[in-house]
């Protein structure tokens, strides 16, 4: 009984952070979809960081 109960609790949680996951991404796209140089500037800034730490 306690296996039923564990395989059930362990589905139900990760049907819940499937969904989770996708209302946020959801609610996060059309922010980047408004300001894509946001998005280039993040890029840029961990190109920085790459070159401080090899250079």
């Amino acid at each position: 009984m306690e296996i039923e109960f564990a395989s059930f609790a362990l589905g139900f949680l990760g049907i819940g952070l499937f969904f989770f996951g996708f209302f946020l991404g959801q609610k996060s796209s059309p922010k980047i979809a408004e300001n894509p140089k946001d998005l280039s500037e993040g890029v840029k800034l961990d190109q920085v960081e790459i070159n401080l730490k090899t250079g």
